[in-house]
């Protein structure tokens, strides 16, 4: 069909060439589609169904590829943390280094603790125990008798006391050992002088310590090997310093008699007391020489479910002096003899008990 307007002809124009020349060019602006296939920004609709599709939940999709949507999220994510982090260095007025250092200061502590409670949880507790070199030697109704200062320190646990083993050994040739029995269990306190005073409470040496405690007991132990002859021989010259007595009150009733019972029974006291004396000094065992002595304390502990047992020991070596025996024969004399005068006349002095302190003590 033609038509003319004039001498201007016109050509007519086809529906499919139409169609081709409206046809939109392809737009590079990314698209985003609804689940539902409808372009966004969705166009309009009724009203009715504008509420069906908000009603109804949708995903939007991008169409981009896989690589592209990996670096859109990294790039956002940490254009997020510098801003965060930025944000909180201005509100609290630092510098945004200052919180990166606390952050890593942060990060390491904590690392360390959980080291030191994994540390603290696989490692078994354990007791270290140190004599000192206040080691001396004192002559009691026990018998002859060792002083031992000592120090606990417990670690990674609480632990339990179970036994403690004392022994003494004489180096040289010949060499001898001697086992001593634990007698009594104290500690030192101050005292109204310069020194402190040893108080005992225990003769048991079980005993719990926390972790972390110190403890510093001294430990009274006697040789045992001669105890009981030395308390029987004790035992023996008290009894007859009681006897001595009776008789002595007896003959001072009698008129003229007085002055001469005294110098009489003074000799007989002394008589006595010399006498055993020598009895006692021959079952003393300490003697000039080089010694050591060992401690054991034997305790337990509950670890991974289970109970266990260990030792833990501790040594001095120490030298006696030539004249050790000849000062303590003497001292043991004086000792008696006092002890029979307060019995004898009813006095009250005062004991002076035979005591040794070791020369050249070492602590091992």
């Amino acid at each position: 069909m033609s038509s003319s307007h004039g001498n201007r002809k016109t050509t007519p124009i086809s529906p499919k060439h139409l169609a081709i020349t409206l046809k939109p060019k392809p737009s590079i602006t990314t698209r985003f589609l609804f689940q539902d296939g409808h372009p966004w920004p969705r166009p309009n609709v009724s009203k009715n169904a504008s509420q069906k599709a908000t009603q109804r939940p949708s995903t939007i999709v991008r169409a981009c590829d896989s690589s592209s949507r990996t670096k859109f999220k990294s790039a956002t994510s940490s254009h997020g943390s510098s801003a965060a982090l930025e944000n909180t260095a201005a509100t609290l007025g630092l510098p945004q280094w200052v919180l990166i250092a606390f952050f890593f200061i942060g990060g390491i502590s904590t690392i360390f603790q959980i080291v030191k409670t994994v540390t603290e949880w696989i490692k078994a507790p354990s007791l270290e125990v140190r004599l000192t070199k206040e080691l001396f030697f004192r002559f009691l109704d026990l018998g002859e008798c060792a002083f031992l200062n000592t120090v606990y320190l417990v670690r990674n646990g609480t632990i339990e006391i179970n036994d403690v083993s004392v022994t003494l050994t004489r180096l040289g040739d010949p060499s001898r050992s001697y086992k001593l029995v634990l007698e009594r269990i104290g500690e030192k306190h101050p005292g109204p002088g310069a020194y402190a005073e040893t108080k005992f409470f225990t003769n048991s040496a079980r005993l719990f310590l926390a972790p972390g405690m110190t403890s510093r007991p001294v430990f009274l132990c006697s040789f045992s090997q001669h105890r009981n002859s030395i308390q029987r021989a004790l035992h023996e010259f008290t009894n007859q310093l009681y006897e001595l007595r009776d008789a002595f009150k007896e003959k001072a009733q009698q008129p003229g008699e007085a002055g001469e019972g005294i110098q009489e029974y003074a000799q007989v006291l002394r008589s006595k007391s010399d006498e055993y004396a020598q009895t006692i000094f021959d079952f003393m065992q300490l003697e000039p020489g080089k010694f050591e002595m060992s401690l054991i304390i034997t305790y337990s502990f509950s670890f991974m479910l289970r109970n266990r047992t260990k030792k833990s020991s501790s040594s001095l070596r120490f030298s006696v002096d030539e004249d050790y025996r000849t000062v303590l024969r003497r001292q043991l004399g004086d000792l008696l003899f006092t002890r029979g005068r307060n019995i004898l006349l009813d006095e009250q002095r005062d004991l002076q008990l035979p005591e040794y302190s070791p020369v050249s003590i070492a602590e091992i």
